[in-house]
């Protein structure tokens, strides 16, 4: 039981969520910034710039809520070691 919970505080550590009321108009302003910064190697976050290579997964979450949609970006990083050999690879 110890082990999972230490998994899911270490898991916590390497992701970093962010949640957005996103006025339907603009939804697709969002996924342009997205996709934007997907091709040009590179993410900003909170001001903070994340490198293609630090990145182990991005997950989007969208829901219906009326007039907005509550939007969840939550972006999961390599460890230190992890990135290094992603960067080198590429």
């Amino acid at each position: 039981m110890g082990e999972k919970k230490d998994k899911k505080e270490k898991d916590a550590k390497e992701a970093r969520l962010t949640e957005l009321v996103v006025p339907k108009a603009e939804i697709a302003g969002l996924f342009r910034v997205l996709s934007d910064g997907l091709e040009c190697g590179c993410l900003t976050y909170g001001g903070e710039r994340i490198e293609l290579a630090q990145l182990k997964g991005l997950k989007v979450s969208i829901k219906d809520q009326g007039e907005t949609f509550g939007v969840k970006l939550k972006f999961k990083l390599r460890k230190a070691s992890e990135a290094d050999e992603a960067a080198e690879a590429s």
